[in-house]
């Protein structure tokens, strides 16, 4: 009883159970440190594992374009090169690379290219493999991966990693552990004595309590322990780790919020789908607001089938579902989508499959921008650019057409007036009358042509300068009264006195609008007038006026439902009640662009019977304050008629149609010219070397060399100041400026009658003016009476003879050598009035004349005048010596 009592109370002594107690305790704590140190080294692994994964898949990406290109293409070479490159990581210690049905290509280490099934290599088209193997003792981390080149799979490839410093680290670990667990079971069986209770028990039940809390979702919370020993340092590792689940927690938390507010707040629409393409999981405000939607959970609610719903195109179905299945992504895909109202509208479409560990597909997810204004911009852009095309291709025709018109044209007018002064038969020159008026109307139709192609393609253009409206309808008066006075019709103008004396307008085009209603008003008119009115009203500037331009006459009138068609292109109307007339039917259409582009407008008002009012209304008029002397103003009126004739010079003619070459002759074969002809630029400039003329008439269109290439080998030979004038039938702008870039002297187009020609020659030559015929044919008066300085019998007086050789003979030179308009406007008006003064017509007539093409300022119609001046002076000398000796006999 005795021993049994004693063993009793030694196994109840206090010593016992603080041995038993710091036993226990120690295999708690070693317990401890296992259950919380061993996680956490299996999660440090895992996270090592992790990492080597993205390293091989970083590996795989940042080669994978380069490797698919060289399995492709079956560069070996190259392939192993990559390989090396790859396997030249810290770690990896093998790359094989597998063809499309998985037997080995490649292989930077052929022991273990084996070590991994082909089924299971195939898979990694599905997702990338990875996989721990053991191999010879050793752990290896496996990768396996597809290549594809454009979405088909041309191989595989497989990099294999060495564990083994990773596992010498877990054994370092767990060694480290150990002998934690052997320190602190040292340190406790020495210190529990003394210290169990401040040092052990109650630090460890502090620390036990915080883990609780902390596994109750108290994250951050902390323990402070006493002491410098292995039980603090736990209790700081706890603390760190606490604060750092609290941290992360509140991470999530955060990017869970930006999350949110990147989905809720984007512009693009964003989506989560299931696969089948049945109904949305998730979708962002933005997609239901593109779509039609007041909210996510409407647009949710609503399409129960995408691609039936949502999808305007079955293609643009079929693809997106197709390349999600077989490529798992899509980027950039257009397709027209119906919103909720019904309406289409285009997006761009990216998204991807989303799929399990297995590689079953679980959702879609992606996002689509609306780009329906872009590609409404693209589709304007290309219409715009085949509208410009379009514009070319005319412009181009247009140019041709007309150069191909005009040059046999321009033979026909030019031999029928070389005709017109040879024929005496009545019904011979009438027949040569209609050749010559169809041939002018012919000219009239391509020049409405051009314009009209000018007006659509945007290329006419507002020239605004100083115009004297008297002035200007006072021409016009003279142009239409031969044609009024055949058919009996008063022609007649009024402008308002309070017409400024200039203003801003462009003649050119102006004129041509009146001349087109004008003429048509004395083409339908029979019996009674055709008046025109110029009047004004004052606005709230001082400087500006509404002008008004009215045409009107006695015709047969128009009605009221034609007066939009009488503006269309190529359109005539007939009434009836007049005879039919010839006409293009562009006059009005060209008239009400011209209009228009003069900020203004062109109104009719029309009574059936009794006549018709065409009214040209331009608000905001500028009134000009002073006139320039380069104010642009030109007249049609026929050319002075009189006879020059050239002093003896070389003329080289150019042009590959005999026809042209023999029209320009007969032009000239009243001057002592002396003439050569060839037909090519290539003969022209070997003439031009050997025998150097005083000037060149040069075809521009000529097969072989042309003129543009011609006139450049002349101007290399060191014909610099050779006077060189084109002869063209294309009178495009372009060509225009073409051609005086090119280094030409001067241009004549066709067709041009032997006036316009010898203007142009009268440039580069000298010539003689001889005295006009006094008396022309009756039937030639009408045409030539308006432009010609008449030359009829007088009596000069000895003082007026004087007058004109001492005063007016060296201002005439003065006046022919500056051309200064004033002066040549002073010049005619003292003329005019010396010979009303004292009686001499022809004089009287010469002064009027010279003072309107000064007025009009028509600089070929005014040098020829100018250039005749001499003629008459010798006239009235030699009449005056007549005089002088009748007197003496």
């Amino acid at each position: 009883h005795c021993g049994s009592w004693m063993g009793r109370m030694k196994f109840r002594s206090l010593h016992f159970k603080i041995n038993l107690a710091i036993v226990t305790t120690a295999l708690v704590i070693c317990l401890l440190f296992v259950a919380i140190l061993y996680p956490l080294e299996i999660d440090r692994r895992a996270d090592q594992i992790k990492r080597i994964n993205l390293l091989l898949d970083t590996v795989y990406k940042q080669k994978i374009n380069d490797l698919a290109n060289e399995l492709f293409s079956r560069q070996e070479r190259a392939i192993k090169a990559t390989i090396q490159e790859m396997q030249a990581v810290d770690g990896i210690v093998g790359v094989c690379v597998f063809d499309e049905n998985g037997r080995l290509f490649l292989s930077s280490n052929q022991e273990l290219h084996g070590l991994l099934d082909e089924e299971i290599i195939r898979q990694s088209a599905q997702a990338p493999i990875f996989e721990n193997i053991r191999h010879e003792g050793h752990s290896l981390q496996l990768y396996a991966n597809a290549i594809a080149v454009i979405g088909k799979q041309i191989g595989y490839i497989v990099i294999y990693y060495d564990l083994a410093k990773l596992e010498h680290e877990s054994r370092q670990a767990v060694t480290l552990i150990v002998a934690l667990l052997i320190a602190a079971a040292l340190l406790m069986a020495v210190s529990l004595n003394l210290f169990l209770y401040r040092s052990i028990m109650r630090p460890v039940s502090a620390l036990r309590n915080a883990m609780r809390r902390v596994e109750q979702g108290h994250l951050g919370d902390t323990v402070h322990l006493p002491g410098k020993d292995e039980i603090r340092d736990m209790g700081k590792a706890f603390n760190d780790m606490s604060l750092k689940l609290r941290k992360g927690r509140e991470a999530l938390i955060e990017a869970e919020e930006k999350y949110r507010g990147i989905f809720e707040n984007a512009i693009e629409g964003i989506f989560q789908a299931s696969p089948d393409q049945g109904r949305f999981i998730t979708v962002n405000p933005a997609m239901a607001t593109i779509l039609g939607y007041g909210a996510p959970v409407e647009l949710i609610e609503a399409v129960s089938d995408i691609g039936q719903q949502l999808f305007a195109r079955e293609a643009d179905r079929r693809e997106y579902a197709l390349t999600l299945a077989q490529a798992g992504r899509i980027i950039g895909l257009e397709a027209e989508l119906y919103t909720r109202d019904g309406s289409v509208i285009w997006v761009s479409i990216s998204a991807r499959r989303v799929s399990d560990e297995n590689g079953r597909p679980l959702y879609d997810e992606g996002s689509f921008v609306d780009v329906t204004e872009r590609r409404q911009r693209k589709e304007a852009e290309r219409e715009r650019e085949a509208a410009e095309s379009a514009n070319r291709a005319k412009s181009l025709f247009l140019a041709n057409m007309s150069h191909e018109i005009r040059t046999p044209l321009n033979a026909i007018l030019g031999f029928a007036d070389m005709l017109d002064g040879t024929l005496t038969d009545d019904m011979q020159r009438n027949y040569l009358s209609v050749i010559k008026s169809s041939g002018t109307n012919l000219l009239q139709l391509i020049n409405d042509i051009l314009d009209l192609s000018k007006i659509e393609a945007g290329r006419m253009e507002i020239k605004r300068t100083a115009v004297d409206l008297r002035s200007l309808t006072t021409e016009l008066l003279s142009l239409f009264s031969m044609s009024a006075a055949r058919k009996g019709i008063d022609l007649r103008a009024r402008v308002d006195p309070q017409v400024p004396p200039f203003m801003m307008l462009d003649r050119a085009r102006l004129r041509q609008i009146l001349f087109n209603l004008i003429g048509n008003a004395v083409k339908f008119t029979l019996k009674g007038f055709v008046e025109i009115q110029v009047q004004v009203r004052t606005t709230d500037s001082a400087n500006l006026w509404d002008l008004r331009l009215d045409v009107r006459d006695t015709g047969p009138g128009i009605e009221k439902e034609a007066y939009q068609l009488i503006f269309q292109t190529f359109h005539q109307h007939h009434s009836g009640r007049a005879p039919a007339t010839e006409g293009t039917g562009l006059g009005l259409a060209i008239s009400k662009s011209l209009v228009e582009m003069m900020n203004g407008h062109i109104e009719v008002d029309s009574t059936p019977d009794a006549g018709s009012l065409f009214s040209i209304i331009l608000p905001g008029t500028v009134a000009a304050i002073q006139v320039g002397d380069e104010a642009e103003v030109t007249s049609d009126v026929n050319a002075v008629q009189s006879a020059m004739v050239f002093r003896p010079a070389g003329l080289l003619v150019v042009d590959d149609l005999e026809v042209n070459r023999q029209l320009l002759i007969e032009y000239l074969k009243d001057s002592p010219l002396r003439i050569n002809e060839t037909d090519n630029g290539q003969s022209a400039v070997m003439m031009t070397r050997l025998n150097t003329p005083n000037l060149v008439l040069m075809d521009i269109k000529m097969p072989g060399l042309d003129g543009y290439e011609a006139l450049e080998l002349i101007r290399e030979q060191g014909y610099t100041d050779l006077p060189v004038i084109a002869i063209t039938a294309a009178g495009m702008k372009e060509d225009i400026h073409k051609i005086t870039t090119a280094g030409f002297n001067d241009y004549l187009i066709r067709p041009f009658n032997r006036t316009q020609l010898k203007h142009k020659l009268a440039r580069f030559l000298e010539y003689d003016m001889l005295p006009v015929p006094t008396e022309p044919q009756p039937d030639r008066v009408a045409g030539q009476q308006a432009a010609r300085a008449p030359v009829q019998s007088w009596t000069c007086p000895v003082e007026v003879a004087d007058l004109l050789r001492s005063k007016y003979s060296p201002a005439w030179q003065k006046i022919r050598k500056r051309q200064h308009i004033p002066d040549i406007k002073q010049f005619s008006e003292e003329l005019r009035h010396l010979g009303e003064q004292h009686g001499i017509e022809a004089l009287a007539r010469y002064g009027e004349t010279l003072a309107g093409y000064a007025e009009t300022i028509d600089i070929d119609n005014l040098q020829c005048i100018l250039a005749a001046f001499p003629a008459l002076l010798k006239r009235m000398c030699a009449q005056d010596q007549s005089d002088q000796s009748a007197g003496r006999a």
